[in-house]
């Protein structure tokens, strides 16, 4: 039954679903290893959100709350 998509994803791999999957396993480790660390993981978590910058996500609900709700009340 599942062949065909087996087949597409050893073979053809179209979406590069398997494209890292070897390389998966070390980079697991290396996140459980940083996750046991709390101090490490706390200071790359706050590092990484004052990097991430403003997101698409959060103009969609501004304007979603100008064009909507602000007409509305």
């Amino acid at each position: 039954m599942f062949r065909p998509l087996l087949d597409s994803l050893l073979h053809s791999d179209p979406f590069l679903v398997l494209a890292n999957f070897a390389e998966y396993p070390a980079c697991q480790e290396r996140v459980s290893e940083t996750w046991r660390d709390k101090r490490q993981w706390t200071r790359m978590s706050i590092w990484n959100m004052a990097c991430s910058g403003k997101i698409s996500l959060d103009r969609a609900i501004t304007e979603y709350c100008e064009r909507i709700w602000m007409r509305v009340h």
